[in-house]
């Protein structure tokens, strides 16, 4: 539920970093932590959306007996953690398609295990 998500967030954030806009938001006076906190207020908007969407979905058809802010709540804090595995994409490549192919093929990857 968040490949989508993940792979179009790392990719605008790589993209910002490889064309130096970034740099022109810094050189025009905005802070890193105001950029930081773009990120984060979007990231969290866009989580709760999907935390929400999904706690509707499971209650109704599958945990029918379950709490459903203890759901929410889980599936909220993991979508937030995901936000780790963009910074360390953004700070590891240069491109792009590469880092959002390749954090997206992780967390795939590692959602299996």
């Amino acid at each position: 539920m968040y490949i989508p998500f993940l792979y179009r967030t790392i990719n605008r954030v790589v993209s910002e970093k490889s064309t130096r806009a970034r740099e022109s938001m810094r050189m025009m006076g905005m802070s890193d932590v105001a950029y930081w906190m773009s990120w984060i207020i979007y990231w969290t908007v866009i989580n709760t959306i999907i935390a929400t969407t999904n706690t509707i979905i499971l209650c109704i058809n599958v945990f029918q007996a379950e709490h459903w802010f203890a759901l929410w709540l889980y599936l909220w804090l993991f979508g937030q953690s995901l936000f780790g595995l963009l910074l360390i994409a953004q700070a590891l490549f240069a491109s792009p398609k590469t880092a959002a192919s390749t954090s997206s093929g992780l967390y795939f990857c590692t959602s299996l295990i």
